[in-house]
């Protein structure tokens, strides 16, 4: 990797790329303004700012679209991929703070005991605890 490409790739910012997405969802500046709630301006200025930072023309806009260049579009998909692995990371770092285990108590009249205890053990075994209460 040469080192003009290395400091593209450090210089990049993410909420500029947050800015590039929102506009592939929407189609236009104006609908990824309304999406971030943000003015229009603000938009032009972020997708500009990327656009300089890469050395590339992302988007060509017109009077009623952003049309995404042909290299536009193959970054907008990595954007995605990127924004969806991040996702996965979150959702990975969420579930490993969680216990996964958890323990339940079911009150039931005594004559279901004997019945129905197997149907609902097997039911809940996957990541569940159960404790039979006996009364």
């Amino acid at each position: 990797m040469c080192i003009h490409t290395m400091r593209v790739c450090m210089a990049m910012n993410w909420e500029d790329l947050r800015f590039l997405l929102a506009i592939r969802s929407n189609g236009t500046i104006s609908g990824a303004a309304r999406e971030l709630m943000v003015d229009q301006a603000t938009v032009s200025r972020r997708l500009q700012s990327l656009e300089a930072t890469l050395g590339v023309r992302l988007i060509d806009r017109l009077p009623k679209e952003a049309r995404f260049t042909t290299v536009g579009a193959e970054v907008v998909e990595r954007v995605e991929a990127m924004q969806s692995n991040a996702f996965e990371i979150q959702r990975l770092l969420t579930s490993s703070r969680t216990e996964t285990r958890r323990e339940i108590t079911i009150t039931a009249p005594r004559f279901w005991h004997g019945t129905s205890w197997h149907r609902i053990s097997g039911t809940f075994r996957n990541g569940w605890v159960l404790r039979r209460s006996r009364s």
